[in-house]
């Protein structure tokens, strides 16, 4: 499944902004000024969550910042399940292609912890790009990638990570 993400991911992003920049040109002189201010929340696929999780996007001008929780329960073949609670956020300063289509960069990353005895939290973090899609003023679909992430998992290795973290989803704005 997190194979079909990223070349879902990595289909869509270049497409979308290749699409987007023949549109209309990048120029701040000749591009109409969008405003997207606002929340939202919305429901997205976080293959690092491995599954869906809802997430709370805010947008400011320039600025974007979201978090998001899921909870799974594992119940491993041993019989002992456990919880795990994932945090991912992302924050970054947004670009408009066009009025409809904006992207960000910046920091992005995901924390969890687990009720399992003798796990570590996990976390991942990396630079992250985001590509932002708005077919109605209230409707938004957000496709992210960290291509380079570092990640610690729960017990205790450490190692990088290369198009492996993100997620898409779709959001309403109110």
């Amino acid at each position: 499944m997190k194979k079909q993400l990223i070349i879902a991911m990595a289909t869509l992003l270049p497409a979308m902004a290749i699409t987007a920049n023949a549109m209309e040109p990048m120029d701040d002189t000749t591009a109409p000024a969008a405003n997207h201010d606002g929340a939202s929340l919305g429901i997205f696929y976080d293959q690092t969550v491995g599954g869906m999780a809802p997430k709370l996007t805010l947008m400011k001008g320039k600025f974007v910042g979201s978090i998001g929780y899921s909870y799974q329960k594992v119940e491993p073949e041993n019989g002992n399940s456990y919880g795990v609670s994932y945090v991912p956020m992302n924050i970054g300063f947004m670009r408009v292609i066009n009025p409809q289509v904006s992207y960000s960069i910046g920091p992005g990353g995901m924390w969890s912890a687990s009720s399992q005895d003798n796990a570590d939290n996990e976390y991942v973090y990396g630079a992250q790009a985001s590509l932002y899609y708005f077919p109605t003023d209230k409707i938004t679909i957000t496709a992210s990638l960290m291509p380079i992430a570092k990640e610690k998992e729960s017990n205790g290795d450490r190692k990088t990570e290369y198009l492996r973290e993100g997620d898409i989803g779709v959001s309403y704005v109110f």
